[in-house]
Order: structure tokens, then sequence, then C-alpha cells
């Protein structure tokens, strides 16, 4: 019995060893559960001595003070049992367990070994998983009808599983044609039409990594192969440690579908809008034609012999058909602007000059009415603006028009002042025109500027007017980058204001002013000149004026009558209508220099009812040399006529006997050195292709050649100037070497004379 007693003391003390330093709960018990060793575990856990646990049992230390059963002790003993309760420390406190028991037979006697671990932070954590899933479970339960009853398609992607469905709507199946079933497990590109668009995919992942949402107008593809159009907006979140996508789709089809519409409709619009302006310029163009006829006639019967009354009449016919022609150029200005081909320049320009020529046209009108007229320019603003002065001028002439037509008495003044800041490169101008007339009301100061509208019928009756005056000022000012309104109080006046920009401008050099050819030349050598026009009218006041000036006159009615003509004889030059029969000025001028190749080039003049935007620069590319408008100012005509046979040499065929003479006119040598270094500029420039920095320097080089009656090379100078103003680069080399050959040749004369 000794022997036995001591085996089970050894077999005890080697539990106690291996469970002394064990970070779980070790219990040494007896078959009914009387606790007969613990570890140091037990001891911190359950907070009793050694001593004072060795006097409980296990039973004690359960917090239900449950006992073990028979049917239990010898299944424990039998395979050991794993089981989760609760203990009871000393001080009351019940914290969970997990026991494994395990029973022992030592030298015949049973024993249990029970291994306790605290579980109070797995069930911790399991209690805060089962909560979540339990709030989760409720979320979803809650909203999964929302989820599914929503206007637009929801797609549910996760990406830790390489980008599958998870979950979609009723509305995304409906939308997409596909059952639910076949959805899920599947990846978004299933119906995607852009799936292999990297640069898509891309753009995508960027957005969902900078910003967490991703939003864009795509194609999908249906079941059924159809594509319907959709707004997309992907919002990336994670869940439990796992990264979701959730995609919501909208149809747009029926907004895209409005979208094409509109774009047609307003489409149509804008057609019927060209059409109608079109319509308007083409009318005003047709109806420009025969006035220009009448308003030639008149002048050219002005210049007869008449009795007194007839010449009243007469004037007083021409009075009217200047305002007739005022309101067809008002339709034709407006029917541009509303074409978008109004040409708004870029010049310098001295302001001071253009509102006192401006004021002097309103100045008989308003004296005849007794009326003051003045004007106040602001001391601060430069002499010299960059800006459209022809443009500021139209619209100043209509509001003061306007100003001394509806005053009766008191004045009418002009002020312009400057309201940017001092220092500022960009001038901006505050325009105002005041008057003490009939005023304004509030009601119809809203319909002022409208496109044919007056404030009454009663107006019309007794100022007439188009009712596009101001329409016109508006755009034309909105044109220039400004803005235009009125002030004014019905019998108190009113007072136009408008505002512009301007840069400050540059004094323009003064030009050398040529002797007029026509003047020099006399009446034996008069100009040949081809008039080419259908206009049976037009033709024959032309005729007569040119004629009467001293010139040869030959005319042709349409393109084809111009070659047959040109192949007849040598012109001087020709006076082209751009609108004729059978054959256009545009492509009779085409023909005419591919029949002149390099040889002698034939001055063409264009002869337009109405000149556009761009078309100055279409009718030089198209090799004409300059252009008039209609109805034809004769006195600009003959100066056009004058440069062009002072530019191109036609009026002196015999310069080479004349040579000495001119240069014995030459003031000094310093000409000839001038000429020189133009034309190496010229070279440097040609050379580091600043092509627009050439122009001012070839006409600064005609105007010395002019100045020395060189007009073999001013005409050398000409051609090389309108290489650059067509963009015929590639002839300009050949110019100048024969403007060098020549000015060689010159140069080497004078130094022989000198």
């Amino acid at each position: 019995m000794r022997g036995e007693k001591n085996n089970s003391e050894e077999e005890l003390k080697r539990y106690r060893l291996l469970a002394e330093n064990a970070r779980d709960i070790f219990l040494f018990s007896s078959a009914t559960g009387q606790i007969l060793e613990a570890n140091k575990a037990a001891i911190k856990s359950y907070g009793y001595s050694r001593e004072e646990l060795l006097t409980k049992s296990i039973p004690d230390l359960q917090a239900e003070g449950k006992m073990y059963t028979e049917p239990e002790i010898k299944e424990a003993l039998k395979d050991g049992i794993v089981l989760e309760t609760q203990h009871r420390r000393k001080d009351g406190s019940i914290f969970p367990v997990e026991v494994s028991v395990q029973g022992i037979n030592i030298n015949g006697e049973q024993f249990f070994l029970g291994v306790v671990r605290d579980i109070t932070e797995r069930k911790k954590v399991e209690y805060e998983l089962q909560q979540s899933r339990a709030k989760y479970k409720y979320l979803f339960e809650k909203y999964r009808s929302v989820f599914n009853n929503v206007r637009d398609g929801m797609v549910l992607v996760n990406k830790d599983e390489g980008l599958k469905i998870v979950e979609v709507n009723d509305e995304a199946c409906r939308l997409l044609e596909y059952s639910r079933e076949e959805l899920l497990g599947k990846p978004p590109s299933f119906f995607e039409r852009n799936k292999k668009d990297q640069r898509r995919l891309d753009l995508i992942n960027e957005a969902l990594r900078k910003y967490g949402m991703y939003e864009s107008e795509e194609t999908h593809i249906t079941k059924n192969g159809r594509e319907i159009p959709v707004e997309i907006k992907i919002h990336q979140f994670t869940l439990n440690n796992r990264c979701y996508e959730l995609t919501t789709m909208r149809d747009i089809s029926e907004r895209k579908r409005n979208e094409e519409k509109y774009i047609r409709a307003k489409e149509q619009a804008e057609a019927a809008n060209r059409a109608k302006s079109e319509f308007l310029a083409n009318m005003s163009h047709e109806i420009r034609t025969p006035l220009n006829g009448i308003i030639g006639m008149i002048d050219l019967t002005l210049e007869s012999g008449l009795s007194v009354e007839q010449k009243s009449n007469l004037e007083t016919a021409k009075l009217c058909a200047d305002s007739l022609l005022s309101i067809i150029s008002d339709i034709l200005d407006f029917s541009k602007m509303e074409a978008g081909k109004l040409a708004i320049e870029h010049l310098s320009f001295n302001l001071k000059k253009l509102i006192e020529q401006t004021l002097k046209i309103h100045i008989p009108n308003a004296k005849k009415k007794g009326l003051s007229i003045n004007y106040y320019i602001d001391p601060s603003i430069p002499e010299y603006l960059m800006g459209a002065p022809n443009r500021i001028r139209q619209v100043l002439n209509n509001l003061l028009d306007n100003a001394v037509k509806f005053c009766d008495q008191g004045k009418v003044v002009l002020e312009v002042k400057k309201i940017s800041p001092k220092n500022s490169e960009c001038h901006k101008l505050l325009f105002a025109v005041k008057d003490t007339g009939i005023g304004i009301s509030c009601e119809e100061k809203n319909k002022l500027f409208k496109a044919f509208n007056q404030l009454d019928g009663s107006i019309t009756r007794k100022f007439g007017g188009t009712g596009l005056g101001l329409a016109i000022c508006k755009k034309l000012v909105e044109l220039m980058g400004g803005c235009i309104w009125v002030e004014s109080t019905k019998g108190k006046g009113s007072t136009f204001k408008f505002i512009l920009k301007f840069k400050t401008g540059s004094k323009p050099k003064p030009e050398l002013v040529p002797t007029p050819v026509l003047n020099k030349t006399g009446p034996q050598k008069p100009l040949s000149i081809l008039l080419a026009e259908d206009y049976a009218m037009n033709r024959l006041v032309l005729d007569r004026m040119l004629t009467n000036k001293g010139y040869k006159v030959d005319v042709a009615e349409n393109g084809l009558e111009v070659l047959e003509l040109c192949g007849q004889k040598e012109y001087d030059l020709i006076l082209m209508d751009i609108q004729m029969p059978i054959m256009d000025g545009i492509e009779t001028t085409k023909r005419l220099r591919q029949i002149e190749g390099s040889g002698k080039h034939i001055p063409i003049i264009a002869i337009t009812a109405y000149a556009l935007q761009g078309d100055k620069e279409r009718f030089l590319t198209m090799g004409m040399d300059d252009y008039i408008a209609k109805p034809i100012d004769m006195l600009k005509l003959y100066e056009k006529i004058e440069q062009m046979a002072n530019n191109t040499g036609v009026c002196d065929r015999h310069e080479q006997a004349l040579v000495n003479k001119r240069i014995e006119c030459a003031n000094s040598v310093s000409e000839m050195v001038e000429i020189d270094k133009c034309l190496q500029e010229v070279r440097s420039l040609v050379k580091k292709k600043h092509f627009l920095a050439v122009e001012p320097v070839t006409h600064r080089l005609k105007q010395l050649c002019h100045k020395l009656e060189l007009d073999k090379l001013k005409y050398r100078a000409f051609k090389i100037e309108l290489c650059f103003r067509r963009n015929e680069i590639e002839k300009v080399q050949d110019h100048l070497a024969k403007f060098e050959e020549e000015f060689e040749i010159l140069r080497n004369f004078f130094l022989l004379e000198k």
C-alpha cells in the first residue's frame, strides 16, 4: 500500500511540474471532484490561495454549482470531454471558461485532470460579431424592398473575389434583361460594351482611388443584344475588411432622344436663321445694285448743265436715294451680324479726330433745330487707341442721329471718360450720348434694343427708320467686347452709354504722297480699263464716269467676254464684278492668272455689293489686287485706280529713257542706301521665316522707290509685298532676285553719274 501511495504522489508531482508554469488553469481532482492540486494560473484567476483551493471541489467553482453525474464521469474517464461553462471567483465575479476534462487512472484509483481556459475575450468578440450579423441582417431585410424598388439598377460587386457580382436588384435585371441567377458571379464587363477599353478602366480605377467614386455615361448591352445608353455611378466602400463596388445605373434612352431632338431643332433653327440672313443679304445686294445705278446717274446728271429747279429736284432725289441706301445698309449690316460674317477691324486710330469727324456730320441738322452739340474727351485717354474705328463711328452716328432726331430743344453732348485704373495697360472707356429730348419710359426701355422694333407707330410716321439702328448698335458693341444700355426718364431726355476696352495705339508714320499718275502722264497716255459688270445701268454709269475722267473703257457683261477681250487687247487694269452670270468674277480672275503665268500681271479690282468678313483675304488669295464695295464711291475708285497704276508702273513704259532725269531728282544718296538696307532686311527676315514682319519693310521699300520715281523697282517691291499678302512665299525669292538685279544696275549707273 505504501508503494502505491508513493507512486501516486510521484505522479501528482510530475503533473504539478508540467502545469505550474502553464498559462491555462490546471486543476487535479478526485473522482468526486475534490481539488487535489492547482497551478499558479488557477490561484491567480480564481483569487484563492493554494490552501483555499485545495479545500474546494470543482462544483464549488462552477457558477451554477452543478455536480458531475455518473454518466459524465464515465464518459470523461473513457474519452475525455470539452465543455463551456461559467466559473465563479472568490470575489463572486463570474467569467466564461472552456473546460477540458480527462480521466486518469493511477494505481487503480480514478482522478480527473481539468484544463480550464478563460474565454472572456473570445466571448466578447463572438458577441460583437453576433450583434453585427444581427444588425446587418436586420438592415438587409429592412432595405431589401427599397433595394429592389428603386428606379435605378443596382449591382454590388466584390472586388476581393475578382470583381464578381454578389447582388443585383430587380431594376438591374429588368434593364439588362437577365435573371438574378444569370448575373450573380459574373464580372460587370459581362454587360459593358467598352469592356476592353483599358483607358476607361484606368480612369475608373484612378477615380475610385482618389475620390472613392466614378460617374460616366456609357453603353450597356442587354441579353438580347440591344444597346442602351446608361448613366452610371460607382461607389467604392469597405465592409468587414472586404472591398466592394456598388454601381447604380439609370436608363437615359429618353433623355438621349430628347437631346437629339433638341440638337436637330437647334440645327434647323440655325439653318432657318442663316437662310433668313442670306436672304436679307441677297435682297440687300439686289437692291443696292440698281440703287448704285440710280445714284450714279443722278451724280452724272448733276454735273451737266441744269436749271436751278432741275438741280434742286435732283438733289432731293439724291437725298432720298441716300436715305434708301442707309436703310439697305442697316439691313445688310444686321444680316451680316446674324450670319456671323461682319468684319471687325483692329486698327490704330486717333480718338479725338474720330469724335470730331463724327460730330461734324450731325452739326447741320442740330443747327436747323436750334440745338447745341458738344463733346468732352477725358484728357487721360491716350491720343491713339487700337480698336475698330469704323464700327465705333457707326455706333456713335446712330446714337447721335437719334439724339438730334428726338430732341426739339436743348442740347446733345458726347462724352468719353476713362474708367479703368490709371496704370492699367487696358483702357476701359465709357461713351455717353446725352440729349434733352422726349425721353423713354421704363416699359419702352425693355424693347429698345430689339430688331425691327420702334417705340410706337407714331415714331415711324414722324421720324421714319427701320427700327434696326439700336439693335445694330447693340450687336456691334457686343462684337467689340463691350456692353450698351440706356438711362432715361420720360420727358426728361436720355443718355445712351456703352463701354469698350482698348489698348494704346501708335501714331501712324507719315506716308509719302504719290504724285497722281493720271495728272503726271497727261491725256496722251490714258489708262486702258476693262469694266466687267452684268447690270446694264451700272455699266452705263461707270463707263461714263471713267470716260469723263479720261480713261479708255471697254465693257464686258460676264467672265467669258472678259477672257475674249483680254485675248484681243492688252489692258492696264480690270474692274471685275464678283457676281456675274455664265462666269463669275472669281473664276474669271483664276483663268486670267493661269493664262498670265509668270508674265505680265494685269491689276484687277473686285467690285462687290457687300464685303463680308474674310472677303478681302479671299479676293487676294484668288488673284485679285484690291476690291471696292457697292454703291461705289467714285472718289475712292479713282484713288484705287491711281494707286494700282503707280504700283504696277503701267503709266510709264519708257522708264529706261528717263533714268537720268529721275536720278537727278533724288534728294541724296541716302534714299539709295535706305533701299539697300530694306532689301537686306527683307532677305534676313525671309531667311528667319519671320514672314509677318516682312510686309511693313516691303511697303517702305515701295515708298522709297516711288519717291525716287523708280517705277520698275516699285513694281517689283509691290510684287514682293503681294506675295506675302497672298501667302505665296515660294515666289518671293524670284522677285527678290529680279529686284536686286535691277537695283544693282541703277546703283552703278547712279555712282557713275555722281
